[in-house]
């Protein structure tokens, strides 16, 4: 799902925030189904960048990859 985690983590590092394309090619999500997440609290909430763009910080996203490594799907 995540590929290694390390790469991961030093791509973030270069970034600090990440649109939400980005974000559905690491985790090979669905549109529909990263915007459940939200709403059920899986996965970090977006930061309103303007009227039509949100944003994720990176470090929100490298904590969410170490948690799904850590044993939980992306979809549980």
């Amino acid at each position: 799902m995540l590929g290694n985690t390390k790469e991961l983590a030093n791509d973030l590092a270069k970034r600090r925030y990440l649109d939400l394309p980005e974000v559905l090619e690491i985790f090979r999500l669905s549109r529909t189904t990263w915007y459940q997440g939200i709403k059920l609290g899986r996965y970090p909430k977006p930061i309103k960048v303007g009227q039509r763009r949100v944003v994720w910080r990176a470090a929100d996203l490298e904590a969410l990859a170490q948690r799904l490594e850590g044993g939980a799907d992306a979809e549980s």
